[in-house]
């Protein structure tokens, strides 16, 4: 399967991926989005936090 047949899959829906293991740690695809969210702000100098908290608590949950 390529690249772009991934995609498609994980964009339609259709993909059947829960997580992605990276050095024996399981790191689940809703906690990548919640990190990268959270990464993004603070590149952005985002100045909000009780945003933060909420998605670090959200990430912890």
């Amino acid at each position: 399967m390529g690249t772009s047949d991934f995609l498609y899959n994980l964009l339609q829906g259709n993909s059947n991926l829960e997580y992605i293991e990276i050095l024996g740690y399981k790191i689940y695809l809703d906690d990548l989005l919640l990190l990268s969210i959270i990464f993004c702000l603070y590149q952005e100098g985002v100045e909000d936090g009780l945003l933060l908290m909420c998605l670090i608590l959200l990430l912890f949950s």
